[in-house]
């Protein structure tokens, strides 16, 4: 067997695993959390999710973003304008889902807070969490998720690393599963190994970075985003905080589907043209792996890719640790 053939039957097994996960979707669940922000990986995975459920004849009654339920404030989940809107559809939902990716823990606060939030105030209804790879600085933030988490009795969280399952395992109804992106597998443009040249390198530049900053020779996400898009990405939040109409919140998700799809296609551009990608990020090892690009890996602050690979990777010629 060649190895872009070990490749390709990997990347199969991965995309059959994620679609078993959207086939226990029933149809009618709300999706909450979904990307509304300017991180190319979190959009592969919601993208990823919806090929799933579109796949699976799974059709969603709504989605909520992040900004559409409240914001923290002094260390609470505030709730936001279109709240109630969320608690009618709860009284006859067949299930609660939220969006997969590395956000589970407090890293990311405010995606862990609207988290617990919604577990606690929906205890009557059934919760999926997506695979997510979690993370805690702090044993207090752990000890309020696993009680949270344990209170509910139908809760399941899916968990992209041995880790993540061996810290909540005791919590939850917890289960082993790839990242969703996955799904996104034979859906994207790849060009032929013979055209690309050169070796990629992206270094990461947030709270998960080893380095604090980029190389002059390497780029990340925000580097195939532009100053007027983000200043359009900031007006939508603003919006969206302020209006909870339909028609104003129809006009923003064009605008960000807009956007998203353009950041997408760049990432795609500069990641399907290399001959290598050297990255620290874990949805540039999972696109690169998509586009049938090899990659060396290297972990972020937390050691996240290393868990996947070891879990999801495992064998594969076209994915190796730096």
């Amino acid at each position: 067997m060649t190895k872009i053939e070990a490749h390709r039957r990997l990347m199969e097994d991965r995309a059959r695993d994620v679609g078993a996960i959207a086939a226990r979707i029933p149809s009618g669940a709300v999706l909450v959390d979904y990307p509304i922000y300017p991180n190319v990986g979190d959009v592969l995975i919601y993208r990823g999710t919806e090929a799933a459920l579109i796949k699976q004849g799974v059709t969603l009654r709504d989605r909520f973003s992040y900004p559409d339920l409240g914001k923290i404030r002094h260390g609470q989940f505030d709730l936001g304008r279109r709240f109630p809107t969320l608690d009618k559809l709860m009284s006859d939902c067949p299930m609660l889902v939220f969006q997969g990716g590395g956000n589970l823990g407090d890293l990311w606060p405010n995606h862990q807070l609207l988290r617990e939030t919604l577990i606690t105030r929906y205890p009557h209804v059934p919760c999926v969490i997506l695979p997510q790879s979690a993370h805690f600085r702090d044993s207090a933030a752990v000890e309020r998720c696993r009680q949270v988490f344990g209170s509910h009795p139908n809760l399941t969280v899916y968990c992209r690393d041995s880790e993540t399952l061996a810290l909540l395992g005791s919590s939850a109804q917890c289960t082993l599963a790839p990242d969703m992106a996955h799904a996104l597998w034979l859906t994207l443009p790849r060009r032929p190994i013979g055209q690309r040249a050169g070796v990629l390198v992206q270094t990461r530049r947030d709270p998960e970075s080893t380095t604090g900053a980029a190389t002059a020779d390497s780029f990340d996400w925000d580097d195939i985003q532009r100053r007027s898009e983000i200043a359009a990405w900031r007006g939508l939040i603003t919006t969206r905080r302020l209006s909870a109409l339909t028609p104003v919140r129809a006009a923003g998700d064009a605008l960000w589907n807009a956007l998203a799809s353009r950041w997408v296609e760049r990432a795609i551009g500069r990641l399907g043209q290399a001959e290598r990608l050297d990255t620290d990020r874990l949805h540039g090892m999972i696109l690169a792996a998509l586009l049938e690009t090899p990659v060396r890996f290297a972990d972020n602050n937390y050691g996240k890719l290393s868990r996947y690979a070891a879990c999801w990777f495992p064998g594969d010629p076209m994915v190796e640790r730096r």
